[in-house]
């Protein structure tokens, strides 16, 4: 990627055309200030279904105990290593997209 203006588009761009078919989204960041900016631009162009796991100690994994379709997770790497989420039926449009 030349810049972070066309990183963050190819990640917009790939989330809403992958929700358009059904499927969930987790995208994984090294930052929470990476994350908490994806997060805010998807939620710009998809107003609901959007989560956020930021850190592993905040109990936010309450909030994506399920998966599914069309949903988005915006995660960091901080926050464990996704084996509390249950793709429900996320597998009949495709699965999880990471």
């Amino acid at each position: 990627m030349k810049d972070e203006a066309e990183w963050l588009r190819a990640i917009l761009t790939t989330t809403l055309d992958e929700t358009a078919k059904g499927r969930a989204v987790l995208v994984i960041c090294e930052t929470i200030k990476d994350a908490e900016l994806i997060s805010t631009q998807v939620r710009k162009l998809k107003k609901n279904n959007v989560k956020t796991y930021l850190r592993n100690h905040q109990n936010q994994e309450k909030q994506i105990e399920v998966v599914c379709p069309g949903d988005v997770i915006v995660s960091t790497n901080l926050a464990g290593r996704g084996t509390d989420i249950k793709a429900g039926r996320v597998e009949d449009y495709g699965g999880l997209h990471v």
